[in-house]
């Protein structure tokens, strides 16, 4: 209603009567012009539709500690929307890592979106974070570490290296 933004969504099909439910209701608020509904993409593709755009709107109904649609728009430099977390999660830090949202009520999203889009310094230090964060704690050696601290504490022991060749 005040200002010129559109919403990208990226869906697979799905069943056909929750398709039409869904253009319908776009229609009957008159955001034909405002929402785009993409099909699903090759994975690989995703990057370019991050940095496309100007913020990532993420929304779950379950609580996600790690959702990977999020890192990968942290990886992209994407500044993130999402819903304030109930308890801190690694991801989602309002005000650190995202910017979000305390309720699923159309304002208040508006409102996350807006802070998202408007305020500079905002946007620069959510996406200095999240980026820091990703490479910090969510890169493939990070991860890699992760996986031998637990599997060495669940073993009570260092795990050996060991290398694997596949046989043809």
């Amino acid at each position: 209603r005040t200002r010129d933004v559109t919403l990208t969504a990226i869906c697979a099909d799905g069943p056909r009567d929750y398709r039409a439910q869904i253009d319908q209701q776009i229609a009957r608020l008159g955001l034909g012009d405002a929402v785009r509904l993409l099909p699903a993409v090759p994975r690989g593709d995703l990057r370019a539709l991050y940095t496309s755009h100007d913020a990532l709107l993420f929304q779950s109904i379950f609580d996600e500690p790690v959702a990977l649609v999020v890192m990968e728009a942290f990886a992209a430099g994407l500044p993130v929307v999402a819903p304030r977390p109930a308890a801190r999660r690694a991801l989602l830090a309002p005000d650190d890592t995202c910017v979000c949202f305390a309720s699923s009520s159309p304002a208040d999203i508006a409102h996350a979106i807006a802070r998202a889009l408007d305020d500079d310094a905002l946007r620069r230090r959510v996406r200095a974070n999240a980026r820091r964060l990703i490479d910090e704690q969510f890169s493939i050696d990070a991860m890699a570490d992760a996986y031998d601290r637990a599997l060495t504490e669940l073993m009570g022991k260092p795990v050996i290296d060991v290398a694997v060749t596949r046989r043809v």
